[in-house]
């Protein structure tokens, strides 16, 4: 895994867009893990059931889409877990839960050797309720890192 540095972030090499950061904050078993994409590309090594799987779900299909249907966070098409799984997976006291996942963006902008660099950031704020196992997105984007 790649730390992340905040004067050592990701930069743009290219024109066309490209995925430099990305992270999951309180969701499943994730507390705050960040992920450095390099180059536009994730590399995720770890045991069976570590969650790689999960990792890609919650990031790229969901956040590109926005959608909370099951079928569309299982890379199998289930409808076997909905989001609110990925918040109560136990039998805890907490009544609801918080948590975030984002992806951050990047290209070469401009002309010649000073292009500056350009960044769009996507993500959703999601709300997990225990007692009607419904979840609540709130998505954004912005310009900034």
């Amino acid at each position: 895994m790649i730390e992340i540095d905040q004067y050592r972030w990701p930069t743009p090499t290219k024109r066309r867009w490209q995925v430099l950061r990305a992270g999951i904050q309180n969701v499943w078993e994730y507390d705050d893990q960040r992920f450095a994409l390099h180059r536009g590309r994730l590399m995720l090594r770890g045991r069976n059931e570590s969650g790689k799987t999960k990792a890609l779900e919650l990031l790229f299909p969901f956040l590109l889409d926005a959608s909370l249907l099951p079928q569309r966070l299982d890379p199998f098409g289930s409808t076997a877990r909905k989001m609110a799984w990925n918040f109560f997976p136990d039998d805890g006291d907490d009544k609801q839960r918080i948590g975030f996942v984002w992806l951050e963006l990047g290209r070469l902008a401009g002309e010649g050797d000073s292009a500056d660099s350009a960044f769009f950031t996507i993500g959703a704020h999601l709300r997990a309720y225990r007692h009607d196992k419904s979840v609540e997105g709130t998505y954004f984007s912005t310009s900034l890192r």
